[in-house]
């Protein structure tokens, strides 16, 4: 295969298609937890408010954050979703993608955003300038998303990887062997397998040296990238099953376009 046959009109909609998705489940998870949401609940603002850095500071949020508000606020990131996922390239596309970012963004406000939440976000405004790039035919503005948006997944693959070097417990298996096995995100099915002599760090090890080395798959060729993603994609895939983390896959998977993209610029410099 020849990075030259990527499209990058396509990976943008594909990137689209895959953030839209994680938009819609993120909502819905959220509105799945309705009940929890008033005072005295357990996601009520009264007590996820003790996590910020200025409690109750602001009278604003604290309305914002009642059920009746929320409800308002996730049905708007619901809409958004879906328009990003259906719409055309236009100025209707880059007003669904602000919708999302803006209701994403007071979502993490109420909740902790997890890294799924993040990158999700990295990507929401790398597709953002991608898109005002397509409308106004600038290729410069294009290439500062993709870029945006690549080199973030770069940075957070590579500081994952050496953050588990460091780590013996990553190093020895005993993470993945531990996770897996506890009740908050343990799985049968996961547990009897690295349960196998040499399973948890033979998969430990090769999480480590795939996301460490992941920058060099950038400059290989675009088969040795396809196939890096691909395990990556599994590896998220597996890792949202086993430990109930619906949208962590789809916020990582949602960049690997732009990626590819980005691959496709630096090999048309070196060629």
């Amino acid at each position: 295969m020849a990075y030259s046959l990527i499209d990058p009109v396509l990976m943008l909609s594909i990137s689209c298609w895959l953030l839209g998705a994680w938009g819609i489940l993120n909502a819905l998870q959220w509105l799945a937890r309705v009940r929890q949401w008033g005072t005295l609940g357990a996601l009520g603002w009264d007590l996820q408010g003790l996590r910020q850095s200025r409690p109750h500071g602001s009278v604003a949020l604290a309305r914002m954050f009642q059920t009746r508000p929320m409800r308002i606020l996730l049905i708007s990131q619901f809409t958004a979703s879906l328009a990003i996922c259906l719409a055309p390239m236009s100025a209707v596309l880059m007003a669904a993608l602000l919708v999302l970012i803006i209701a994403s963004n007071m979502l993490n406000l109420r909740s902790t955003a997890d890294g799924a939440d993040k990158m999700a976000m990295v990507v929401a405004y790398g597709l953002l300038l991608q898109v005002a790039g397509a409308l106004a035919e600038n290729p410069l503005l294009s290439f500062a998303g993709q870029l945006w948006v690549g080199g973030q997944l770069i940075l957070a693959y590579v500081t994952s990887g050496i953050g588990k070097i460091i780590l013996r417990g990553w190093r020895n298996g005993d993470v993945l062997r531990k996770t897996l096995s506890s009740y908050a995100y343990g799985h049968r099915m996961a547990y009897a397998l690295m349960s196998r002599p040499g399973m948890a760090v033979t998969l430990a090890w090769s999480v480590i040296l795939i996301e460490t080395l992941f920058p060099l798959a950038l400059i290989s060729p675009l088969a040795v990238l396809a196939s890096v993603l691909g395990s990556m994609a599994l590896f998220h895939t597996a890792t949202a099953m086993f430990m109930g983390l619906n949208t962590y896959p789809l916020a990582f998977i949602a960049a690997y376009p732009s990626l590819l993209v980005l691959a496709q610029w630096f090999h048309a410099v070196i060629d």
